[in-house]
């Protein structure tokens, strides 16, 4: 069940990104049509920042995935592959950017369909077993 929790604050932490980048759009042009590069980012920003701010390493420590495993025996080890995290990145942001366009004609309004993606591209990883991922890439043994 505590995927769930992590889910619903998942669906807000994507709700907010795209929030401030839908002010940022208004600040220098017009938003009033969004691009599939706008939906994009969404995705993109979304995996990006939750490296740089340390949400990633939440799955080392505390997230269901990788909760049982015994981390006395393991050490964090810091990403030092750039090219992974811009893959990661991309990956998610067509990930976003698919689902908003399979989605949006049915879904509305869009922050709503943004925190629906987000939650359940959470739960969906975690079944599909993404999440582990970040077990392995964030210990070493």
């Amino acid at each position: 069940m505590h995927y769930v929790v992590e889910a619903l604050v998942v669906g807000l932490y994507s709700t907010s990104i795209f929030l401030v980048l839908r002010e940022i759009c208004k600040i220098f042009g017009d938003y009033s049509n969004p691009s599939y590069l706008f939906y994009f980012s969404i995705g993109f920003m979304k995996h990006l920042l939750g490296y740089f701010t340390g949400i990633h390493n939440y799955y080392c420590f505390y997230g269901y995935a990788c909760k049982k495993q015994e981390r006395e025996k393991q050490q964090l080890q810091q990403l030092t592959n750039t090219k992974n995290l811009l893959l990661e990145s991309i990956l998610e942001g067509i990930w976003f950017l698919t689902c908003i366009l399979l989605l949006k004609s049915y879904i509305s309004p869009i922050p709503l369909l943004i925190f629906i993606i987000g939650s359940f591209t959470h739960i969906l990883a975690e079944y599909v077993g993404v999440h582990h991922y970040f077990c392995h890439r964030c210990y070493s043994k």
